[in-house]
């Protein structure tokens, strides 16, 4: 998807090196692994707690070092694959953590084009606490 692949070209050229990166501690997960790792914990979870696919907004998620967003952004369009509903209200609660300001900036950027390429906007889900981003250390 055309709107995915500009997100990771912004996380991409955010760092000059792999180098810098390693140095940082940034680590980049695969797309395919991060999507295989959202749906199986969505599975897992949904059957233990007999969710039906409109109420997996009851998962509050924690992505304690989000980086780029790649987890975040899945569980986004994850839950948008399995549900008609397109209202922000709906959206699972996602806490998006990260000590590094700028790799929330690029975060919310990527979120921002996938809701908004499914007709919702990212303030709506922040101001309805659908979405939480802190630059925090713990």
């Amino acid at each position: 998807m055309k709107i995915e692949q500009s997100h990771r070209d912004h996380a991409a050229t955010f760092f000059k090196s792999a180098k810098e990166a390693r140095t940082l501690g940034v680590v980049e997960t695969p797309e395919f692994l991060v999507d295989h790792m959202v749906e199986k914990a969505i599975d897992l979870y949904s059957s233990l707690n007999h969710l039906s696919p409109e109420s997996l907004n009851q998962i509050r998620w924690l992505d304690p070092s989000c980086g780029a967003g790649a987890f975040s952004i899945a569980i986004i369009r994850n839950y948008l694959s399995r549900t008609e509903s397109r209202d922000t209200t709906s959206l699972p609660t996602i806490t998006c953590v990260d000590t590094d300001e700028a790799a929330l900036r690029i975060a919310k950027f990527g979120i921002s084009e996938l809701l908004s390429a499914n007709g919702l906007e990212i303030e709506s889900a922040i101001a309805e606490g659908k979405l939480t981003f802190l630059n925090e250390d713990f």
